[in-house]
């Protein structure tokens, strides 16, 4: 494969988790590119650890100026996530 192969997909759908199983098993690309905290990049092995799905990753962030309130997004990963299977997968 010498170009990207971009997949839209829809989150937690059980169509696009096969889609995207099935795409990285079947063209076997060299990276995959998977959405989530730029934070949690560093520790992302802790993914393949011996977890009971659902997990989720909480990211929180602080303003340094104090004038807002800090922000915090969940990314959740289940067995139907497109994003959980493509971890699987790669």
């Amino acid at each position: 494969m010498s170009e990207p192969l971009i997949v839209g997909i829809r989150h937690h759908s059980l169509a696009c988790a096969r889609l995207v199983k099935s795409l990285i098993e079947s063209q076997r690309p060299r990276y995959v590119l998977i959405e989530g905290p730029a934070d949690f990049n560093d520790r992302v092995d802790e993914l393949f650890l011996a977890h009971q799905l659902p997990v989720a990753i909480y990211s929180y962030c602080q303003y340094q100026d104090g004038a807002a309130p800090g922000r915090g997004a969940w990314t959740p990963f289940a067995e139907f996530s497109p994003e959980w299977q493509a971890l699987q997968a790669a």
